[in-house]
């Protein structure tokens, strides 16, 4: 049976703070209309493969951390911006990756992104290509747990 009917009807139900009978039958509707658009793109995937408890502790400890790096990214940008002598020296350079799967090099990329004073400019095979608003950021990004954290959940 595909349960993602459920999971979607589920979402929006989260998303719209209600829990009614005109709520469930309008989130009904517009479920079946994105999984009529998303049919193609829903064939491929097994739950039995998505739920895992193993990689939900990984998943669970990667976004602890990306929220402690966003934070502690978030003072030192402002540290920057504020002080007296902007110094910066902006920096482009490719970060190899030993993540296996697309989607998860996608999610690093995303991660580094989240992270101010680091964008991802693109994504070619196990490259990224980051923009760091200084040197200095660029060990950091080369130092990250997240890359290790998303290795261990591919496991």
């Amino acid at each position: 049976m595909n349960y993602s009917i459920f999971i979607y009807l589920l979402y929006w139900i989260i998303l719209s703070e209600r829990f009614t009978m005109e709520g469930i039958i309008v989130g009904s509707f517009i479920t079946l209309i994105v999984l009529y658009f998303n049919k193609d793109s829903l064939k491929n995937i097994s739950f039995k493969k998505v739920i895992n408890l193993k990689a939900l502790k990984y998943w669970s400890l990667f976004v602890i951390l990306l929220i402690k790096e966003i934070i502690k990214a978030n003072f030192h940008v402002a540290k920057i911006v504020l002080s007296p002598k902007l110094r910066i020296a902006p920096v482009i350079t490719g970060i190899k990756t030993d993540v296996k799967s697309e989607m998860h090099r996608v999610i690093l990329g995303n991660s580094i992104t989240l992270t101010p004073g680091t964008l991802t400019i693109s994504l070619k095979n196990n490259e990224l290509l980051v923009h760091c608003l200084e040197e200095e950021s660029i060990k950091g990004v080369f130092n990250c747990n997240l890359e290790r954290i998303i290795m261990k959940a591919e496991e």
